[in-house]
């Protein structure tokens, strides 16, 4: 029998939550850099197995859709692998409130590399806002 969680990925901290307890973390793991492998599994599934410490379990994960589990083993592999972002990494959100209007977000993840840093302010505009990360903040 398949249990339904929600799940977070925030930094190197992922999390499990029951859908009625929001406010309570049901299991967290911590995504230390090579003790985990990620791969896929069935249709819509991935799965996380420990590689160094055998007393955790490995943890099975199934989404709605193929492109939802690919974008999390992406994530999941880029922590995992400590591996930074190449190129310009795009994703689009949409900001509601409750009741309110919504905000429509483009957020970028620039590489941190310096070979990308003097295309950076093509992409920036009197609309943007800017946050910088220094290398141990990650």
């Amino acid at each position: 029998m398949k249990t339904e969680y929600l799940i977070e990925l925030q930094g190197k901290y992922f999390r499990k939550y029951k859908p009625k307890e929001l406010n309570k973390v049901h299991k967290e793991i911590i995504l230390e850099s090579r003790q985990w492998n990620v791969r896929e599994i069935k249709e819509t599934g991935l799965e996380l197995t420990p590689l160094i410490d055998k007393s955790q379990k490995k943890i099975e994960i199934y989404f709605k859709n193929k492109e939802t589990r690919d974008k999390w083993i992406e994530r999941l592999k880029r922590v995992i692998f400590n591996s930074a972002t190449h190129g310009i990494e795009i994703q689009d959100q949409i900001l509601q409130e409750q009741n309110k209007s919504t905000i429509d977000v483009s957020i970028w993840d620039f590489a941190g590399q310096h070979d990308y840093y003097n295309n950076h302010h093509y992409f920036l505009s009197t609309r943007t806002v800017f946050f910088g990360f220094m290398e141990n903040d990650r």
